[in-house]
């Protein structure tokens, strides 16, 4: 009977690669579908993914979801705001606790932001997020933020009603 263990095995390996295949091409239509359950993205309001930012093109996720208003990618390896790109332009909830994040840079390119959960990264500037008028809430805890003066720069956000900062140096 040792000939059938081989052929099994074979077939595992080979659903192993098609896996793979699928992460590389993870953010195809049929995978965003198989992932909101939605046959038609325009009407997909939340999305939930865990990816690799350096391995994968997210750029363009604002125009394959268009009406996309909460996007959480806790977990994911994301380094810069930037790699969101300029095409989510609806979204209003981001989450990307525990990802790896540097730098909110490119956060304009996000209008609408109005919730931005961004705990355990390595953030400490918090310059660029003055450019987001909507925020009600930020949460920094357990970041880099070391410097009084970053937070002097979110004055001009006036619908600001929570800013969390603990377990940042400046606490």
């Amino acid at each position: 009977g040792g000939g059938s263990d081989i052929c099994h095995q074979d077939v595992e390996d080979l659903e192993e690669e098609s896996e793979l295949a699928l992460m590389a091409q993870f953010l195809s239509d049929d995978t965003l579908i198989a992932l909101t359950g939605c046959e038609d993205l325009s009407e997909v309001r939340r999305l939930e993914v865990q990816i690799n930012a350096e391995d994968l093109m997210i750029r363009d996720l604002g125009y394959r979801i268009p009406n996309l208003t909460e996007l959480k990618m806790n977990g994911s390896n994301v380094s810069s705001i930037r790699d969101l790109g300029i095409s989510l332009t609806q979204l209003r909830v981001l989450w990307l606790s525990r990802s790896g994040l540097s730098t909110v840079d490119g956060i304009a390119a996000l209008p609408k932001l109005t919730e931005l959960y961004l705990a355990f990264n390595n953030v400490s500037e918090l310059g660029p997020l003055a450019e987001c008028p909507e925020l009600v809430c930020i949460d920094l805890e357990g970041n880099e933020v070391s410097d009084l003066n970053e937070i002097d720069g979110l004055e001009g956000l006036t619908r600001l009603e929570s800013l969390s900062l603990q377990g940042c140096p400046i606490t």
